[in-house]
């Protein structure tokens, strides 16, 4: 059968679909099985492919993407007639499709700076008498969730992703989806909250155990943020684990890694000359969360005749707590040293610094001990740490860290 140029689209919101590296890869495949054919190619749903050199303008919210039939090249047509290069459109606003697009924006619920019954770092809690804790034994991720349990009323725990949502992302779709275990039926849910309205996901049935609960919502054009998060029935506790928020419409159907943009990142502390013992002998407020996997110490002349001895420290807003049972330490005639926190878990955790505010948020480094026949010298003190780098991050103000 002839060809028609004009009627065979690919039609795709291209936010929608995790896998569109993947998908582009493929457009020559797709390309080499119109020849010979009349009308789309019935791809998934809606999704057509055309070679054309007059393109049908989509759809509001949506993008199409065309073979152009002159030059062979990729371009996007927008809903508002507007075509564009495909590279020139991936970058839009500053926003590189393949950065986001099948990526996790949510970040992970292990820093809990200011203590195990309060709200974890880019976490947020609310209701009259809600009660969260660091949950460690009734978990399905990792080592750790969070439990909520309701107040008087229905409480809530929830993530910011956008404080002020970006004019790119109105109108297109987000998914969200999690790991709940709830005990009690018509209690739990998820939802997504653009500013205008708040979608939710179905509830958890109530049988004690864990349920991967999902849900897609299309984000207003008049929306103002983006907040995800789950609410449970006054006096019911709900665990959350595995947070998973992605753009487009395909909801995700089980946890997503957290995106990590420093896992082993240092805070370096130099110390020049002899090593000399005293308390706070330097001193830092991060400006995002962080949570400490390990100090290492180094120096350039070894002390001799007993340990060098480092402590790090978390100011909990009253005085320095020590993060560790069993502090780093360089032995005697030895260069270097490494130890893991293994104190109170919240004095690892930092939240950020900002403003005047530096509780929970400052970091300071004691010299407990050098050595007792030579100090040891040239003293390199590495604060071995994680953060989390969502996504939309980029596009939040210096003070809005997912809460």
């Amino acid at each position: 059968m002839p060809r028609d140029d004009n009627k065979q689209i690919l039609q795709i919101n291209v936010l929608s679909l995790p896998a569109i590296n993947h998908a582009l890869r493929r457009l020559s495949e797709m390309i080499y099985h119109l020849e010979g054919r009349s009308g789309p190619i019935a791809l998934r749903d809606s999704i057509e492919l055309e070679k054309s050199a007059n393109p049908v303008k989509p759809v509001s919210g949506k993008r199409r993407i065309f073979v152009s039939a002159s030059t062979g090249e990729l371009s996007v047509l927008t809903s508002a007639g507007d075509v564009v290069s495909l590279e020139t459109w991936d970058n839009l606003n500053a926003i590189s499709i393949k950065e986001i697009v099948g990526k996790n924006l949510a970040a992970g619920m292990d820093i809990w700076p200011a203590g195990d019954a309060t709200d974890p770092a880019h976490f947020l809690s609310g209701g009259t008498g809600v009660a969260i804790a660091r949950e460690t034994t009734t978990v399905k991720v990792g080592s750790m969730c969070i439990k909520i349990t309701g107040g008087s009323t229905t409480s809530y725990i929830r993530q910011s992703l956008m404080e002020t949502i970006l004019p790119l992302l109105k109108g297109r779709d987000a998914s969200l989806g999690a790991w709940v275990y709830a005990s009690n039926s018509n209690s739990a849910r998820l939802w997504i909250d653009d500013g205008v309205t708040k979608t939710y996901s179905d509830y958890h049935t109530g049988t004690p155990g864990w349920e991967w609960l999902d849900l897609t919502k299309l984000l207003s054009g008049s929306g103002t943020k983006l907040h995800v998060g789950l609410d449970t029935g006054a006096g019911f506790a709900a665990y959350l684990d595995g947070l998973t928020a992605v753009l487009g419409a395909v909801e995700p159907s089980d946890f997503l890694p957290y995106p990590v943009s420093v896992r082993g990142g240092t805070a370096h502390f130099p110390f020049a000359g002899d090593a000399a013992t005293g308390t706070t002998k330097a001193f830092w407020g991060p400006g995002a969360p962080l949570i400490v996997e390990s100090v290492h110490l180094e120096v350039g002349t070894a002390p001799t005749g007993a340990a060098l001895i480092v402590d790090v420290n978390h100011w909990d807003g009253a005085a320095y707590q020590s993060m560790f049972s069993t502090r780093p330490q360089i032995a005697a005639t030895k260069f270097a040293g490494e130890a893991a926190p293994d104190g109170t878990y919240r004095y690892r955790c930092f939240a950020a610094g900002h403003g005047n505010a530096i509780a929970d948020a400052r970091m300071g480094i004691d010299v407990d001990q050098v050595g007792s026949t030579v100090a040891g010298a040239g003293l390199h003190v590495n604060v071995r740490c994680k953060q989390y780098a969502r996504p939309l991050d980029q596009f939040n103000a210096y003070n809005e860290h997912g809460v």
